[in-house]
């Protein structure tokens, strides 16, 4: 019944339809798409540990690597070690350099010499700027007094994204 009454039309006038109907549907999409973030929400940081594996052989000094998408503004990649035995957490020294396709590394110390077949976790997290200043306090103190105790439970402001767990060579 609607062909029919579409036939009835003179063929400019078809010929016209086919296209706005075209762009009114792009123009809605191209509105809509830059949007949708805003309508569902934005999406969630992603970040990845992709190296070493879970539960590898790792020697006392490892590049962590991993891939990483959205991390906000103000937000850095940290890596902390944390020791199973002593139950305590170690950020690292080496901040995660994420580079433009969100590609990271961090060096990081796993344990002491005395470690050998000790488990530890390698937790990448992203934290704000309390917990940023937090752990830079932990380093600075501990540089200065020589001693690395380690920190019994992370700052406010961390969110652990990927936590692995590896052995000491």
């Amino acid at each position: 019944m609607a062909s029919e009454k579409l036939r009835e039309w003179p063929n400019w006038l078809r010929l016209f339809i086919i296209p706005l109907t075209v762009g009114l549907i792009v123009a809605f999409v191209e509105f809509l798409l830059p949007r949708i973030s805003e309508i569902v929400g934005p999406r969630q940081p992603v970040v990845t540990i992709t190296y070493p594996s879970d539960g590898a052989p790792v020697e006392i000094r490892e590049m962590i690597q991993g891939t990483s998408e959205r991390i906000p503004e103000g937000q850095l990649l940290w890596i902390i070690v944390y020791s199973q035995m002593a139950g305590r957490y170690y950020p690292q020294n080496d901040v995660g350099a994420v580079q433009a396709n969100g590609d990271w590394s961090s060096l990081a110390v796993i344990g002491i010499e005395e470690d050998v077949g000790r488990k530890f976790d390698i937790v990448a997290v992203l934290a704000g700027k309390e917990a940023q200043d937090a752990f830079n306090a932990y380093l600075a103190q501990s540089k200065d007094q020589k001693k690395w105790l380690g920190l019994e439970r992370l700052p406010n402001g961390v969110a652990i994204y990927d936590r692995i767990t590896v052995t000491r060579k």
